[in-house]
């Protein structure tokens, strides 16, 4: 006698497709977009942050000079 569970495992059909698919894909697009704006904005912050870094520097000669 062969046992139930194989039996059970070649009588199961297949799944009938969903949406869920289409939905991970348009996830993962929208994740990545994020991901890429978020290091975007983190890039462009970092620049502004290294520009007034540079504007205080060249100021602060002004700065002891008047003081």
């Amino acid at each position: 006698m062969p046992p139930r569970k194989a039996k059970a495992q070649s009588q199961q059909q297949p799944q009938p497709p969903t949406m869920w698919p289409s939905i991970r894909a348009i996830g993962g697009v929208v994740l990545g977009l994020f991901i890429i704006w978020l290091a975007y904005e983190q890039g462009r912050a970092q620049g502004l942050q290294a520009q007034s870094i540079a504007a205080y520097r060249e100021a602060k000669p002004l700065w002891n000079k008047e003081g």
